[in-house]
């Protein structure tokens, strides 16, 4: 009886560790495979909302140290 349940034990470690291998380099394989997604911007102009909940409209240049820098012709 012991002998039965080594053998069945042996097996099913066996099947359990070949599956875990074989989702180990599936997950490999899909990772590889993926590319981050490139952003499509299709607005001309950045909004920027003040404290007074105006809006500008304009271009964001930089931003540095908590500081914007902003480009707006209105």
């Amino acid at each position: 009886m012991n002998k039965l349940m080594a053998i069945v034990l042996a097996k099913v470690s066996f099947i359990i560790f070949s599956l875990i291998i074989s989702m180990s380099a599936y997950a490999k394989e899909e990772l590889s495979n993926w590319q981050k997604p490139t952003p499509i911007f299709k607005q001309d102009f950045d909004w920027l909302k003040l404290t007074s909940d105006e809006w500008l409209k304009g271009d964001i240049v930089s931003m540095y140290d908590e500081k914007l820098e902003f480009d707006s012709d209105t």
